[in-house]
């Protein structure tokens, strides 16, 4: 269980997934396709990695943007 309510939503068009992250008051991902996209557009956002990841996550930890913190 979270300890705060969340909410979730989805899209149905990269055209929409871009305007919701767009939207964001705070964005929090991990390092996936979504902290990329982020970047393109211009985004900040809150990207959790694995400290103890293999040695190739850090190449993708690329945007001066973004804040990156290690779990």
């Amino acid at each position: 269980p979270l300890l705060y309510d969340t909410k979730r939503f989805e899209t149905l068009s990269l055209e929409n997934f871009c305007s919701l992250i767009v939207s964001c008051d705070k964005l929090f991902c991990l390092v996936t396709g979504t902290a990329t996209l982020a970047a393109s557009l211009k985004k900040s956002a809150n990207v959790f990695y694995g400290r103890k990841s293999e040695q190739g996550v850090i190449r993708f930890l690329h945007s001066q943007i973004h804040n990156y913190i290690p779990l």
